[in-house]
């Protein structure tokens, strides 16, 4: 019994002392001038390239470590790309086709968030 209690005190401390995700703090570093990058939303043109960065932002007092794992994957290739960059927390995005995506963010592997994307057309776009 005694051990369980353990367990579970130390499971909340644990609990207690890791970052919550509140979002990611994207910026825009390289590539399409038109893009529109937030952590509400991307807009990219069709057959465009945006390198940007990606920084997940804690609720609470504990920030996230270089260590924690921040993955961001397209839900359809087709339409958008997304690929890791050299840097830490950078990523590249191309917009392959004209339409509509989510990028899922994983962190240590577990899914945080789903950010809508737009690929226009260049027509749209201009």
């Amino acid at each position: 019994m005694k051990g369980r209690v353990l367990i579970l005190v130390a499971a909340l401390f644990a609990a207690a002392c890791s970052p919550s995700y509140d979002g990611l703090r994207m910026t825009v570093l390289e590539g399409a001038s038109t893009a529109e990058v937030d952590s509400a939303g991307i807009e990219l043109v069709h057959g465009r390239v945006v390198v940007f960065e990606a920084r997940p932002v804690s609720s609470v007092d504990k920030d996230y470590e270089v260590s924690d794992t921040v993955e961001l994957e397209s839900t359809d290739d087709g339409v958008a790309r997304v690929e890791p960059g050299v840097l830490v927390n950078t990523w590249m995005m191309f917009g392959v086709e004209p339409g509509d995506t989510e990028v899922e963010v994983r962190i240590n592997g577990t899914t945080e968030d789903r950010i809508p994307v737009t690929i226009v057309s260049a027509s749209e776009g201009s």
